[in-house]
């Protein structure tokens, strides 16, 4: 009897045992099952890190990774929001693009018309040296080249309010059209991080959310690394995420899936149609420098009004007779009449032609010192030619000389040969 009731006592123990185990077993598991709003519980945990050039993993840690519901994301209607913003830019870039055009346009204008001007004036410039005898001549020449240098000023001075680059604010506008990943993220990230739940990874790169299982989410954030050269590398992310009930399923952000990648969980890649948007390549601008004009030669000295000089050789009568001016002689105008002058020299006055005058003081001096060293020239030549022909004179005395004593020694020896005692010798000459 006592045995029997010390095997109920035990069956009884043993089944209050079990139900105690099910009982603690039901409560334990009950948290993780229910969320605080009453879901189903799940998470959403993960790294971030980037992978090198070298293949190396780099962990961002201490990095605020942000998390809430898709559906508060899609309320900020960024897709539409980004949709009008690249309209915008589109007919602002295409505005600015026929403004570029416009100013090449002109540009090329101005450039074309300077090179015409440019040639012409040149051509002046190069006949300068051919009207430099008379100063008349040679400013009418140069009042031809100061006429074009002024319109030539005035091209440079149209050119020079022009921008350098006609398409500057065609490049800004693409720039920002490139750049509206990078906006829609900030936009979104803005926004929504005071209303986002917030986990800061670890040394590792890790994070962790609890969160419903109903519901989808976007997980963003925002990073940067500084490179060995000193830069720094930035990274952005905008993923749709899905919660599981498995904390061992990684949510991975990396090289692949940040806002710039093609992964299909990249929100900005859905947002922005899939790519950058791509915009008309822009034509380069012309360069705005311009050839400068030939420089001016330096200004002749002109000699005082009515005062000349002469070409060439001229013969004029005086009261000793007949004397020869050289070229560089100067006169002075008496009158004239078309290009026939009278012109005084001393006491006597000789016609001549223009042609055969004028009033460049430089150009005179040159002529009186050609002159001169023509003069002088001539003096050396004949001083040189006496000399030679005296040293031919003194050879040819010597040759002579040494002829007759040679007749002499030979007339001896033929007078001791044949006893006479006086041959005939040749005369001295």
């Amino acid at each position: 009897m006592h045995n029997k009731n010390l095997t109920l006592q035990s069956f009884v123990l043993s089944v209050l045992c079990i139900f105690l185990l099910e009982v603690g077993c039901k409560r334990t598991s009950s948290p993780r099952q229910r969320d605080s709003s009453g879901g189903t519980a799940g998470f959403i945990s993960g790294q971030v890190f980037i992978v090198t050039r070298s293949a190396e993993n780099v962990r961002l840690g201490q990095l605020a990774v942000y998390l809430a519901p898709l559906k508060t994301f899609e309320d900020l209607h960024i897709a539409e929001r980004r949709a009008a913003k690249v309209a915008e830019l589109e007919q602002a870039f295409a505005k600015a693009r026929i403004r570029g055009d416009e100013s090449e346009r002109l540009v090329s204008d101005i450039k074309g018309s300077y090179s015409v001007m440019l040639a012409q004036r040149d051509r002046w410039v190069d006949q300068l040296s051919a009207v430099q005898l008379i100063h008349a001549r040679y400013n009418a020449v140069k009042a031809e080249i100061t006429s074009r240098d002024a319109l030539l000023d005035q091209f440079k001075r149209d050119l020079g309010t022009m921008a350098g680059d006609s398409y500057d604010l065609c490049k800004q506008i693409a720039a920002d059209l490139e750049s509206t990943s990078d906006a829609v993220f900030s936009a979104v990230y803005n926004q929504l991080t005071p209303r986002s739940a917030v986990s800061r990874t670890d040394a590792d790169g890790r994070f962790r959310f609890e969160c419903s299982l109903d519901e989808e989410y976007v997980l963003f954030t925002r990073g940067n690394r500084l490179l060995p050269a000193g830069s720094k590398e930035h990274y952005e992310w905008l993923v749709r995420v899905r919660p599981s009930r498995d904390e061992k399923h990684q949510v991975l952000l990396t090289n692949d899936n940040l806002i710039e990648g093609l992964a299909p969980e990249n929100l900005v890649r859905d947002i922005a149609g899939g790519g950058h948007q791509v915009v008309e390549i822009i034509p380069t601008s012309q360069s705005r420098s311009l050839p400068e004009p030939k420089p001016l030669p330096s200004e002749p000295r002109w000699a005082p009004p009515g005062i000349f000089f002469l070409l060439g050789y001229t013969s004029v009568k005086t009261d000793s007779g007949v004397r020869g001016l050289p070229p560089g002689t100067q006169v002075k105008e008496q009158q004239h009449s078309g290009d026939n002058y009278s012109v005084q020299f001393e006491n006597a006055v000789l016609d001549v032609s223009l042609t055969q005058l004028t009033n460049n003081a430089d150009i005179a001096q040159r002529l009186r010192d050609v002159d001169t060293n023509a003069q002088t020239q001539i003096a050396q030549w004949q001083k040189a030619q006496g000399e030679i022909e005296r040293q031919n004179k003194d050879a040819e005395d010597r040759q002579s000389d040494e002829e007759q004593r040679r007749i002499q020694e030979n007339y001896k020896r033929l007078h001791t040969l044949t006893g006479e005692s006086r041959l005939n010798e040749p005369a001295h000459p």
